[in-house]
């Protein structure tokens, strides 16, 4: 087991159901040259026989109860390739038209929480017998750096391949249970009360706005502190005491964002 860090917890609390917190990409490649076609089954033993090289790609969150600590990674012990790596085809023509439609459509989907955070598409059916791979990862499980890694440990640079080191031993987790989780975090809290106090304070100095944020992070645990605080500090403060309160304005810019996505892209050979 690995605990989150506080970024990357923070990129699960601030997902709404139209608010995302994954990150895609799209390549589009020529097989013609491969020395065999790229097949749904030969996809999904590519990426298992690559998966040591990818680490995010076996774990799955498990959640403290109420919200009270940072989620854990574990080794997922139900990993099931056929359900990441997936296949559609587009309709004729096969345009990039259709490419980015369906890439949107993809991308819009929430990742689920019960399975390690991400999601793959092999996308046949373009014109010029080109095909595409769409990939979806959630950022607490990739940065910009690891997401560089993560297509240079998927993609070759020839249509020969290349040499990988061994896979080592792999072992899953057992899924902790309720209780394990909040044992484990009543002795982290223990042991580290300046993080306790720092949450804390931060949490003071981010009331006004996280209480005036739309599509602010709901934890159940704080949630009702936040709203029962804020609601004494608007009618208790004013600007002139410095509490730093404002009324919110209405701008053109100030619109609540759907759950729809649009996708543009530019092919780079």
């Amino acid at each position: 087991m690995q605990q989150l860090t506080g970024l990357d917890a923070a990129f699960l609390a601030m997902e709404t159901p139209a608010v995302y917190g994954h990150v895609g990409s799209v390549c589009v490649l020529d097989p013609t040259t491969a020395p065999e076609p790229l097949t749904l089954p030969r996809l999904q033993q590519v990426v298992l026989s690559r998966l040591h090289l990818i680490p995010p790609f076996r774990r799955r969150l498990v959640e403290v109860p109420l919200g009270l600590d940072q989620p854990y990674w574990i080794e997922d012990p139900d990993f099931d390739i056929e359900y990441h790596v997936r296949e559609l085809a587009l309709p004729a023509p096969g345009d990039d038209r259709q490419l980015t439609e369906q890439a949107a459509r993809l991308h819009s989907r929430p990742l689920d929480r019960t399975r390690p955070l991400w999601e793959l598409y092999l996308i046949g059916g373009l014109a010029g017998g080109r095909v595409a791979v769409y990939t979806k990862v959630h950022h607490a499980a990739i940065d910009g750096v690891s997401g560089n890694d993560l297509l240079a440990a998927l993609l070759d640079r020839s249509p020969q391949g290349r040499d990988l080191p061994p896979a080592p031993p792999w072992t899953c987790d057992e899924v902790p249970g309720s209780l394990a989780l909040l044992a484990r975090s009543a002795v982290a809290l223990t042991g580290q009360p300046l993080r306790a106090a720092r949450m804390s304070a931060g949490l003071l100095r981010s009331l006004p706005a996280l209480a005036a944020l739309p599509a602010r992070p709901r934890l159940p645990v704080i949630e009702p502190v936040i709203d029962r605080l804020f609601g004494l500090m608007t009618t208790s403060c004013c600007p002139r005491r410095g509490c730093g309160l404002r009324p919110r304005r209405s701008t053109g810019l100030s619109r609540r964002i759907g759950d729809g996505r649009s996708v543009s892209c530019r092919w780079r050979r």
